[in-house]
């Protein structure tokens, strides 16, 4: 849903070699909870100028880019009852090493609406938890060798990270990082991603 002339403006800056994204403003059903950030929005589809990233919701690509990259890649997208989907961020790391750029124009602003239950801390966690899953889906395919690594590296910090939320009681956005290293771990262990891309 566009403000006035959001949509004229957005296309103003469409050019055959960038993938370009509105600035995406929530419409919620429901007053947000105290403990809500926008700058976790990104997990309702909001709040893409923190990242500077086109999210699914609102992106413009040229033909160009289609022409030289492909489409989008099916297997990567959301699929019944999984919250696991990253087929546009996938895109754009695409395109980027093909040399193509993306960028957000924040005066064409557009409501994205959240429902009430997105607002809800159970699904918070399960969307955080499929994300660090889907993370997990982009290393497979553009930093295999890195995955042991990251691996170890979330095994050896989840302690402390526990630890810093439950008591300095920081901010939201530590527990969601929380949450997406264990979906992302829990996604190595069940192997569900292999699975996935050699169905496809």
């Amino acid at each position: 849903m566009p403000h006035t002339k959001s949509l004229e403006i957005l296309c103003k800056n469409a050019e055959e070699n960038i993938i370009v994204g509105g600035n995406l403003k929530p419409l919620y059903e429901v007053k947000p909870p105290k403990w809500f950030d926008e700058k976790i929005g990104y997990l309702v589809g909001i709040g893409n100028i923190y990242y500077g990233i086109p999210y699914g919701a609102c992106m413009l690509i040229g033909k160009k880019l289609f022409n030289q990259i492909g489409y989008f890649r099916p297997e990567l997208g959301r699929m019944k009852g999984s919250l696991v989907g990253i087929e546009d961020y996938e895109f754009v790391i695409r395109a980027k090493r093909y040399g193509f750029k993306s960028k957000i124009v924040q005066n064409a602003v557009f409501l994205h609406f959240v429902p009430r239950y997105r607002l809800e801390l159970k699904y918070f966690i399960k969307r955080a938890l499929a994300d660090g899953a889907s993370h997990l889906l982009i290393d497979m395919i553009y930093a295999k060798e890195k995955i042991i690594f990251k691996t170890l590296r979330y095994i050896f910090t989840l302690p402390s990270l526990l630890l810093k939320f439950y008591f300095l009681k920081t901010e939201i956005s530590v527990f969601i990082e929380i949450m997406r290293r264990i979906g992302y771990l829990y996604a190595i262990l069940t192997n569900i991603y292999r699975r996935r891309l050699l169905n496809h």
